[in-house]
């Protein structure tokens, strides 16, 4: 774009436009331009349309400024390969520095020295160096390349000597604070309702105090089936014996089968809950036999309300509220083997943690990239063109999804407010 000013024109490129309240949520916003600079310091990034990944989440690690667990040991780095150079004159980060590709950060300590600094992948696989010797400087910044997910670095020559002096400080960067020493901090918060469901209205909730178990799950598959050839439909049922199953059929959720509240004439596939809450109904013309019936339901979930919430105390409390130091990170934690979805490393400063309990609610919202895949019952979610949308209107599957007919655009964050309100 271009603008005419007392005959001068200026000419400006790569204009960015950023709706900080959608970014981070209201209230959450960077207050300030150094603020903003810090969590984005280059000067361009191209645009991703993003997407949300399925991700359980067991809790949630935070660190403070300085991302170095100052754990060192005698000896250096070769920039050229990552590997461990013997020596008694430098020391060296003895275990793998998580980091996000694509950002900037700085490397400082007491006294002008130099530095060897490489970067690794998520699998520990060498890339290349980001420092290699160069002038004495007390300060050095860098930048990861866009697929690091570790470094570690060294010091060269002896001008720092085999001993570590507590004085190293590795820092997101900051034009403010670079250079300054923070000694390492760390913290992991056990988030204990790993996993967030909802079926129909109902959904689970995680506050400060307590996780509230609202919704339960159950393999099809493990019922006891009986089949009854007397409604055209074909109807198989099963006993709802130990399931605490709530007599609502409608707070049900299933990929195969839509929720109806009381019997149907229709030959979908269809299910509800009959006799008082006590057998569940499900209508499949597809098969006439109970036992291939159950075998073909093995791996089907079916989420539904429960009659009796669980709740389970947290002691101590959660601080849902909490700030990590400025320019601190914060990680979601997944289970060890977990590979729905990696880590996630968020570059934190300051604001509070809630951003991180998103994933535990996109667990539920699977990507959808045209037509329906599935069914779709009033209050679930899904994504839709890189929008997170909850439905309003029950789809089926194979039917189109629109904004605004059958799905309404949200954001994780409003979700996760109108739960704990």
């Amino acid at each position: 774009g271009s603008e005419n000013n007392n005959g001068k024109v200026t000419q400006y490129q790569h204009i960015q436009l950023f709706d900080l309240t959608a970014m981070f949520g209201a209230g959450s916003e960077p207050s300030t331009v150094a603020e903003f600079e810090a969590l984005y310091p280059l000067p361009y990034y191209a645009y991703d349309a993003g997407s949300l990944l399925p991700v359980q989440m067991v809790g949630i690690e935070s660190t403070g400024f300085n991302i170095w667990d100052e754990q060192w040991e005698q000896g250096s780095i070769s920039p050229s390969s990552g590997a461990d150079v013997a020596s008694t004159t430098a020391i060296r980060s003895k275990n793998m520095i998580p980091v996000q590709g694509g950002t900037r950060y700085c490397i400082s300590t007491g006294a002008a020295i130099n530095w060897h600094m490489v970067a690794y992948d998520e699998n520990g696989t060498f890339i290349r160096y980001v420092l290699w010797g160069g002038s004495m400087q007390k300060k050095t910044s860098f930048t990861t390349p866009d697929n690091a997910a570790y470094i570690r670095f060294s010091t060269t020559g002896s001008a720092y000597g085999g001993t570590y002096n507590h004085d190293i400080c590795i820092n997101v960067y900051d034009s403010l604070r670079n250079g300054e020493y923070v000694p390492y901090w760390h913290q992991t918060r056990p988030i204990p309702a790993g996993t967030l469901r909802g079926a129909g209205t109902v959904y689970d909730e995680l506050t400060a105090t307590e996780a509230i178990t609202r919704v339960g799950v159950v393999d099809l598959g493990t019922l006891t089936w009986a089949y009854d050839s007397s409604y055209a439909t074909l109807l198989f049922h099963a006993p709802l014996t130990g399931l605490n199953m709530a007599a609502n059929s409608e707070d049900m959720k299933s990929a195969l089968y839509t929720a109806k509240n009381g019997f149907w004439g229709s030959a979908g596939n269809d299910m509800c809950i009959a006799s008082g809450g006590t057998f569940l109904n499900v209508s499949n013309s597809a098969y006439t036999d109970a036992a291939a019936f159950k075998t073909a339901m093995s791996g089907v979930y079916l989420f539904y309300a429960l009659a009796t919430p669980t709740v389970t105390p947290i002691d101590p409390p959660l601080n849902l509220t909490y700030r990590t130091e400025q320019g601190g990170t914060e990680r979601v934690m997944v289970p060890t083997g977990e590979n729905s979805a990696p880590p996630i490393i968020v570059a934190a400063q300051g604001y509070t943690a809630e951003s991180l309990r998103d994933a535990a609610l996109s667990a539920i919202a699977p990507v959808e990239n045209g037509l329906a895949s599935t069914n779709y019952g009033v209050g679930s979610y899904l994504v839709h063109g890189g929008q997170l949308c909850k439905v309003t209107t029950a789809i089926a599957t194979g039917e189109a999804i629109t904004i605004g007919t059958n799905v309404t655009a949200t954001t994780v964050m409003a979700e996760i407010l109108s739960l704990v309100q």
